[in-house]
């Protein structure tokens, strides 16, 4: 096996793996089950590339002589009329009666009338008569292209009447075979002659066969192999004219080809006809190319743009906290309970002002991220949409196909970045804030040793130092009751009410004093909370965005891994 055949093989076998995979993106799935079987086809006629016959097929318009052509190729009638009617819709195989039935597999649904014969002439031959290519009805034209995947050389069939036809070589211009293997046959070339001086038809024959020629060279056949003729002539085995080139047609067609060169003749055929086949995945392999440019400009656009979305995110958050969280963070940090004396009393004013003003009390119902989430989905929707609507822009503009941009949203897959976003800050909020913080003990205790401190004070003061020498030196019952009617006395003078006033005016300088340090240790305890929660809402923002990002990166990765599987392909075509 030629090492090209090979190749070719390779990347049929590589191009139908990943058709069964289902990554292309500019095929629509019937056209992908359209180009897997035609690969799959391919490849079976690589298998039988070395097999010992050529197929060779006729080709023409109508009424340019194939059928009797075909008569002078054979040296009998083997072309019949009966067989080219009522069978002008059909392909019609001429093949030796020893050729085994399996020597042309011919895939299902090509409509052909099989004749065999015994002319040992073409024995290594099957010759093909097509229908006419030009015929008024699109079925025999569709049977003439069924069929050319058969064909390995292609006698192009005119006569002088047609050869200036266009269809004729708009036709020729669009078959997928090597155009090594054409050779082309002027039939009924006598007509030049016809009522004329011999030199006056040779200048005529001279002149169409320079014409034509000119023809085929114009679709880029540099150099056809052209042989002017009258089939009629040589199969009538009338005298046959110096003009007459059936001779060298005929030896042509055959002349002995080893399986060498047999091989040589179909692989060129299928180099072709890959080529073409490959060829419609250049239009993958260039919407591939261009959908990684999108992406590449996308990805430098969100770099650009993520540090104002993250700080847009961090602004939304820190101001719903503020709006909506913190009272209720601060109230659950403690209430005035933890105060005792005159401070709880001054606490329990303060909240019954505070109610009056505020009914609700500065308290919030509940603490949820439900309305956080929906406020950042918002606002991350916002940013889903603007890559969306890019992604479909760019989409629209360089005419990608759609299933690209279906692509896209199954990668990004924005539902999914959305739950994740509730979730994640679902879990940022998911620690028990709903029972209030206890006081700190030793806050109490120092409470309560100031007022007991200050009331050792005022007991030491309306005693009277006479009193408390007395019980110091001669401790007793005698003792403590005379301290007892000494206080009892003062408390009742001048001296004890302004005692008793200085006490009070204590114990509301320690109260106050305590419910300030109450109030300020209880927002900074509300601020350490509110800080770590604006910390992880914010990350929670952030890792959604980043997600995103990510999801676009692997996304390019996929299509690199795409062009790179369609790079062997692109070089070949």
């Amino acid at each position: 096996m030629e090492p090209f055949v090979e190749k070719i093989r390779t990347d049929l076998n590589r191009t139908c793996r990943l058709l069964d995979d289902e990554v292309f993106l500019s095929f629509t799935p019937g056209e992908s089950r359209q180009l897997k079987t035609q690969g799959r086809m391919f490849i079976k006629q690589l298998e039988s590339i070395e097999s010992g016959f050529l197929t060779m097929g006729l080709i023409g318009g109508t009424g340019v002589g194939k059928s009797t052509l075909m008569n002078a190729l054979a040296g009998k009638e083997i072309a019949a009329a009966g067989d080219r009617r009522p069978y002008t819709d059909r392909v019609l195989i001429y093949k030796h009666e020893t050729m085994k039935p399996q020597a042309m597999k011919i895939r299902h649904g090509v409509d052909r009338h099989e004749i065999t014969h015994t002319s040992d002439e073409i024995q290594g031959i099957i010759l093909c008569d097509l229908p006419d290519f030009d015929s008024i009805l699109s079925v025999h034209r569709k049977q003439v292209i069924d069929f050319l995947e058969h064909l390995d050389v292609l006698v192009w069939v005119t006569s002088v009447e047609k050869y200036a036809d266009r269809l004729f070589y708009e036709f020729l211009e669009t078959v997928p075979k090597a155009k090594q293997n054409f050779c082309f046959v002027l039939n009924k070339a006598d007509q030049c002659f016809d009522s004329q001086t011999a030199r006056c038809g040779y200048n005529t024959l001279d002149g169409v066969v320079k014409s034509f020629y000119k023809h085929i060279q114009k679709i880029g056949i540099t150099k056809p192999l052209l042989f002017p003729l009258s089939a009629k002539e040589a199969f009538d085995n009338t005298a046959i004219q110096p003009w007459n080139q059936f001779s060298l047609f005929s030896r042509h067609v055959f002349q002995q080809r080893d399986v060498k060169e047999i091989t040589a003749i179909k692989a060129a055929n299928i180099d072709v006809e890959t080529r073409q086949y490959l060829s419609l995945f250049q239009k993958e392999w260039q919407n591939l190319n261009i959908f990684d440019q999108i992406l590449e400009t996308t990805l430098k656009e969100i770099s650009e743009r993520r540090v104002a979305w993250f700080e847009t995110g961090q602004k939304a958050i820190l101001h719903w906290i503020d709006q909506h969280l913190r009272p209720s963070i601060v109230n659950r940090q403690g209430d005035v309970s933890c105060l005792t004396g005159p401070g709880y009393g001054i606490g329990l004013l303060f909240e019954a002002w505070s109610h009056r003003v505020d009914p609700a009390g500065g308290k919030a119902v509940g603490i949820s991220a439900d309305d956080l989430s929906r406020d950042m989905a918002a606002l991350f929707k916002q940013r889903i949409q603007w890559l969306t609507e890019r992604l479909r822009h760019q989409r629209m503009y360089h005419s990608l196909p759609e299933p690209f941009e279906e692509k896209t949203r199954q990668a990004i897959a924005p539902e999914t970045l959305l739950d994740d976003l509730t979730d994640r800050f679902r879990q940022v909020f998911s620690f028990d804030l709903s029972e209030p913080k206890g006081a700190s003990r030793l806050f109490v205790a120092g409470q309560r040793l100031s007022y007991g401190i200050v009331f050792l004070l005022f007991l030491l003061a309306i005693g009277g130092e006479t009193a408390w020498h007395q019980l110091v030196e001669t401790p007793g019952w005698q003792s403590i009751f005379h301290l007892m009617i000494s206080m009892f006395h003062t408390l009742f003078s001048g001296r004890g009410l302004a005692a008793l006033g200085s006490l009070a005016l204590l114990y509301l300088f320690l109260g106050f004093r305590f419910f300030h340090r109450f109030r300020k240790r209880r927002k900074k305890a509300a601020d350490r909370v509110l800080d770590a929660l604006a910390t992880a809402s914010g990350s929670a923002w952030q890792e959604t965005l980043e997600t995103m990002n990510d999801r676009i990166g692997r996304l390019r990765e996929e299509i690199h891994r795409h062009i790179k599987d369609f790079s062997d392909l692109h070089k070949n075509i």
